[in-house]
């Protein structure tokens, strides 16, 4: 763009969102299904769709040339893409998966032994992002591309991933790294510390986004007031007294004047979502959803660390000068914790008894008013006094 007159450019890369930095997180804690390296190692490429052929073309012979002589190489295509018919000699270790959202798209690349990204050497190409080379760092899988210039701003040659052109060169770097499972440990190690390290969401926003942009100007008026509202459920979950009385407020809080109001409260759960949050807006004001343990959960029900530090990225986005919190079991009283620490005045409704009682009404377990000024522990063993 400099080079066709335009005086000034800038180019901001794409960022690891944070449910993709979630989701591998997800994955690399709960695991993902294992094979035997010593009978198969599994090549994959995400095509998505079959505009993806020709760049493929560029690396097929050298991905044939590497599965002729190492019989464990496997190659799992996820997506459209037309193969040349000479992989018809090794199709029986060819496997074509349908594209399909994008947590299980990961959960699938995740159990390669190695990644690919072949283009074409286009301009059109070296404006593409490096999305690939990512997604599979993130999960700690090496990766061969081809040189082109997004791939050559990241990666290091032997470093913390392979580069190839050639057939020989592809042919090679795949050899290469099914026969050394250390080297694929190091390169996928290597990769993933290096892309945290540049493209996490607060890396892009400090290094890319903050120099073009600058520093936000907050434009609302001083004399403005910002509430931020808590409550367990909230429309379009509307359930249960406290909730319907909390969004009345909200409502009218809405007409006044000089008054700006968002919402935290719980999400359904989602499959897929890990504990990424949701962003919506009701009628205007912006509402975050997280996600809250089961209600098995009585520990996570009263303490919730992930919805806590959500609360306090909403905090520090919102600035608000009150927080008005109704009935937050699930969301946990570190919510109240961090008002305390950010200096954030709040106010409590109490809608039930959940602050004292782990039954939320002051009842026995039969059902009957416990008749109690002050609970104890006795009411239900190893919750709390």
């Amino acid at each position: 763009m400099v080079d066709a007159g335009i005086p000034s450019a800038v180019v901001i890369e794409n960022a690891l969102d944070q449910q993709t930095v979630e989701i591998a997180q997800n994955l690399a804690e709960r695991g993902v299904p294992l094979h035997d390296t010593m009978q198969e190692i599994r090549i994959v490429y995400g095509s998505g769709t079959k505009t993806h052929d020709a760049d493929f073309r560029m690396a097929a012979n050298g991905i044939l040339a590497a599965m002729q002589a190492d019989p464990r190489l496997t190659l799992h295509i996820i997506g459209d893409l037309t193969l040349p018919e000479s992989f018809l000699a090794v199709k029986d270790r060819v496997q074509t998966l349908a594209g399909r959202d994008y947590a299980a798209y990961l959960r699938l690349l995740a159990q390669a032994d190695i990644t690919i990204a072949p283009l074409e050497p286009t301009i059109f190409n070296d404006a593409k992002s490096n999305i690939k080379f990512l997604e599979a760092a993130i999960l700690k899988i090496p990766s061969v591309c081809s040189p082109r210039d997004a791939f050559l701003q990241v990666m290091r040659d032997g470093e913390n991933g392979l580069l190839a052109e050639q057939d020989a060169q592809w042919r090679d770097a795949i050899l290469r790294l099914a026969s050394d499972p250390g080297l694929r440990a190091r390169l996928g190690q290597q990769a993933y510390e290096d892309v945290l390290a540049r493209y996490s969401p607060d890396q892009i926003a400090q290094q890319q986004v903050l120099p073009a942009f600058g520093q936000p100007v907050d434009k609302r008026s001083k004399t403005t007031l910002r509430v931020l509202a808590a409550n367990v459920y909230f429309s379009p979950r509307s359930f249960g007294g406290a909730t319907f009385v909390a969004e009345e407020i909200v409502r009218r809080l809405q007409r006044l004047p000089d008054v700006e109001v968002a919402v935290m409260t719980s999400r359904p759960d989602l499959k897929d979502r890990g504990n990424a949050s949701l962003r919506y807006s009701v009628d205007g004001c912006p509402v975050l959803g997280v996600r809250v343990p089961p209600d098995h959960d009585r520990v996570g029900g009263l303490d919730n660390a992930t919805a806590t530090g959500q609360f306090r990225q909403w905090l520090a986005a919102m600035k608000p000068d009150v927080v008005h919190f109704h009935a937050t079991q699930g969301l946990g009283l570190g919510l109240l914790r961090a008002c305390i620490e950010a200096g954030v005045p709040y106010v409590v409704t109490l809608h039930d008894a959940w602050w004292l009682c782990d039954r939320q009404f002051m009842v026995k377990a039969d059902g009957h008013y416990c008749f109690q000024e002050k609970n104890q522990s006795a009411c239900v063993p190893d919750v709390r006094a």
